[in-house]
């Protein structure tokens, strides 16, 4: 009787052993399941990001965030910014054009991109045909305003930035000491190194 007991006894013991088991190795799987979703959600890199936005006086280029549209437009004559870069080359042979540049979301709510981008601004015929040798491009916050250098190609005048607002495309002729000691004179737009770095390697 007794060693029947122990036999039961140890039966039992033994089937609860293999049922402890079973439930931990399945507990291990789905955890192993569970953490191999969270590594393959948070996988992606700069360039996935990286898109092109147009209009038909500009395209934008980067990680825009939230902006899926661009919204360029030039800007009136009577606004101070207008004024304050007409002032400043006064008596110079140089040619501007001012643009209000903005990336908008899906509601069409004007947003700044996630870090650096590249602009393109398409060149009137005005400004094709004006007289000098050399591009910059000004930032204009207010009457105030930075330069940001560019490069010229097929029509377009290139520059990077981290902010959208006005900008003015600058022509002149680098011959002229007048408008070259003036343009020497403008405060460089500044962009962190890192976001620099960030772009780079995403394009």
């Amino acid at each position: 009787m007794k060693k029947k007991l122990f036999s039961v006894m140890l039966v039992a013991a033994l089937a609860t052993s293999l049922l402890a088991g079973c439930g931990k190795n399945k507990k291990t799987d789905v955890d192993n399941t569970e953490t191999q979703s969270v590594v393959e959600s948070t996988q992606s890199t700069e360039a996935d990001k990286v898109i092109t936005v147009s209009s038909d006086m500009a395209n934008i280029t980067g990680n825009l965030g939230k902006g899926v549209a661009l919204d360029c437009v030039a800007v009136s004559t009577d606004t101070e910014e207008y004024k304050a870069v007409e002032e400043y080359l006064k008596d110079t042979n140089a040619t501007f054009e001012m643009y209000d540049i903005n990336l908008l979301d899906k509601s069409k709510n004007k947003v700044q991109p996630d870090g650096m981008v590249e602009v393109s601004v398409k060149l009137s015929d005005n400004m094709k045909n004006a007289a000098g040798d050399t591009y910059v491009v000004f930032h204009n916050k207010g009457t105030d305003f930075t330069k940001i250098a560019c490069t010229e190609k097929d029509g377009y005048v290139t520059f990077k930035t981290n902010h959208f607002s006005i900008y003015t495309v600058v022509k002149y002729d680098t011959t002229e000491p007048t408008i070259e000691q003036k343009i020497e004179k403008v405060e460089e737009t500044t962009i962190p190194a890192e976001e620099v770095k960030q772009f780079e390697s995403a394009v």
